[in-house]
């Protein structure tokens, strides 16, 4: 028994020096005080759905959200969408103006279809296009069915002056006939056929004159000179008040002798897709003001020898110092047996106002070298789109200009230099 207590003894002092060397324990750390920053939108609100706006603690990770309110729609007016024949409609309504979602009306009205009425045919005439019966809306006048396009019928109703009471053409068959349709200021004059024209009389005298203002359309048809024509002589002549003349669509034939002699105070002269042939000469102007020979192909034969002019003649004796021709050839080829293309020569004093000649979109060819020649008061232009066969030089007065694409001389000649001197 008394080991025992001993033994108690010893244990308990033991434990009491053991709680007495013992470290007491720390005091807990004070609580953490999050400081937020302004907060980010990380979802934005719309019309319809809260937005999220993320705040951040700048002491530590930790993160919270708020809900941002939906904004709501923004409503504005939409007007009324009428339906057409072929397309619905709309009624008016209201819609949100930041999504487009349609808050009231805004419905689809059904389109109404067409009212159809009945359209009546239209005859052909001579060169008018007809039409056939049939429906069209009368609201959009859009054709429902019928209406087709029917060609003119190129049947004329002719009086006895061969005079169309529909159109207002004279249409020619034969030599007579076409000598008294030109008789008529502003007449429009159809070839129905080749018409052959005797210039057996020197000069012009036995031409066909063009005296007044008109149009002759050959119609894919020839004027012809006949076998007994003088190589002198000219098949076409144009004079006294007939200011604006143009010949196109055909083809004019003057083998025999020369095609078209030019004589009209201020004249205008125009010769339109055109297939020409001349014995002398193709076209020779004394007085016009100015002409254009467009789309047309040329051939001068020149009987008549070498150096005898040329192909294109303008030989305007009666311009005045103040006055200038305007020369126009365009999409044109122009071939000079023994002759030059062109011959351009003004007669006047005042150089400081000279004629120019235009040249473009053209093929001139001749075996006499010289595409142009005595250039007296004209300046000639040929545009890079030119193209020159067996053309070595392009000759003018001195003073005046020839501008010609590289390769081809511009060679200065005196105004008196003899026209068989330019070979």
């Amino acid at each position: 028994m008394r080991k025992l207590i001993v033994l108690l003894l010893v244990v308990s002092t033991i434990l009491c020096f053991a709680s007495c060397n013992q470290e007491p324990e720390p005091e807990p750390a004070p609580a953490h005080e999050h400081s937020w920053d302004a907060g980010t939108v990380t979802t934005a609100a719309t019309c319809t759905a809260a937005g999220v706006k993320t705040y951040h603690c700048t002491g530590c990770d930790e993160t919270k959200t708020e809900a941002i309110p939906a904004t709501g729609h923004t409503s504005v007016e939409v007007a009324a969408v009428a339906a057409t024949c072929t397309e619905a409609g709309k009624t008016a309504g209201h819609k949100c103006s930041v999504c487009n979602e349609i808050l009231d009306g805004c419905e689809a009205v059904a389109a109404l279809g067409h009212t159809p009425v009945e359209v009546a045919a239209v005859p052909a005439t001579c060169l008018g296009t007809g039409k056939t019966a049939g429906h069209k809306c009368s609201v959009c006048d859009e054709i429902l069915d019928g209406c087709e396009d029917v060609p003119a019928t190129g049947v004329h109703t002719l009086d006895e002056n061969h005079l169309c009471s529909v159109c207002g053409h004279y249409v020619v068959s034969n030599a007579a006939e076409l000598a008294a349709a030109v008789a008529n200021a502003g007449a429009y004059i159809e070839f129905a056929n080749d018409i052959t024209w005797n210039a057996t009389s020197s000069t012009t005298t036995g031409a066909l004159t063009l005296s007044k203002n008109c149009i002759i359309d050959l119609c894919e048809h020839t004027l012809k000179s006949n076998a007994e024509s003088a190589i002198g002589s000219f098949m076409i002549y144009t004079s006294g008040s007939a200011t604006d003349v143009t010949i196109k669509n055909g083809t004019i034939d003057a083998s025999n002798c020369s095609a078209v002699r030019a004589d009209s105070s201020s004249g205008k002269l125009k010769l339109d897709t055109v297939t020409g042939t001349s014995g002398k000469y193709f076209m020779v102007t004394n007085k016009p003001a100015s002409y254009s020979l467009i789309n047309s192909n040329i051939t001068n034969l020149n009987t008549a020898g070498k150096g005898a002019y040329g192909c294109i003649v303008s030989n305007n004796a009666s311009l005045t110092d103040d006055a200038n021709s305007t020369y126009l050839i365009d999409g044109c080829t122009i071939t000079s047996n023994k002759s030059t293309c062109l011959y351009l020569n003004d007669y006047k004093a005042d150089t400081a106002n000279k004629s120019v000649a235009t040249v473009k979109n053209t093929t001139l060819t001749t075996d006499y070298n010289v595409c142009t020649a005595f250039t007296r008061f004209v300046d000639i232009a040929y545009e890079d789109t030119c193209v020159f066969t067996g053309v070595k030089k392009a000759g003018y007065t001195t003073g005046y200009t020839a501008l010609v694409p590289e390769g081809i001389a511009a060679e200065a000649i005196g105004a008196s230099a003899a026209k068989a001197d330019m070979t």
